[in-house]
C-alpha cells in the first residue's frame, strides 16, 4: 500500500496526498471563546490507517502549521510520523492521539 504521509519531503511539498484515505481521524483543538463566543480552531491532526489487522493497527500521523482555520486548511505539513502494530482493540483513541503526538515530539 502506498504510504500516504510518511514519505522523505520538504514540508512544502505539494505531492503529500492528506485529502484522502480509507480510514481517517481528524483532530481539531478549537477555543470557545467565554468573553466574545468565538470559536477559534488553534491545530488541526490527521491520523490514517494504513494497514494492520483487525487487532493491529498501522497509522500515520500529520500535523499542520497555523493557528487558525485559514492557515491550517492550507495543509503546510508542520510534523509527520508513523506507528506500526498499535493494539487498536486493547487501548482507547486517546491512547493513539498521545502517541501520535509523542513521536513527532510534541512534549
Amino acid at each position: 500500500m502506498e504510504r500516504l504521509f510518511c514519505k522523505k519531503q520538504k514540508r512544502s511539498d505539494s505531492s503529500i496526498n492528506t485529502s484522502w484515505s480509507p480510514s481517517l481521524i481528524i483532530v481539531r483543538v478549537e477555543l470557545h471563546s467565554a468573553r466574545t463566543g468565538k470559536i477559534t480552531e488553534l491545530a488541526r491532526m490527521k491520523i490514517v490507517n494504513v494497514g494492520g489487522t483487525d487487532s493491529r493497527g498501522d497509522y500515520e500521523f500529520v500535523t499542520y502549521r497555523g493557528r487558525s482555520k485559514k492557515d491550517l486548511d492550507k495543509e503546510i505539513v508542520e510534523r509527520l510520523g508513523s506507528i506500526e502494530g498499535y493494539p487498536r482493540l486493547r487501548l482507547h483513541v486517546w491512547n493513539l492521539v498521545a502517541r501520535a503526538l509523542n513521536k513527532m515530539v510534541y512534549r
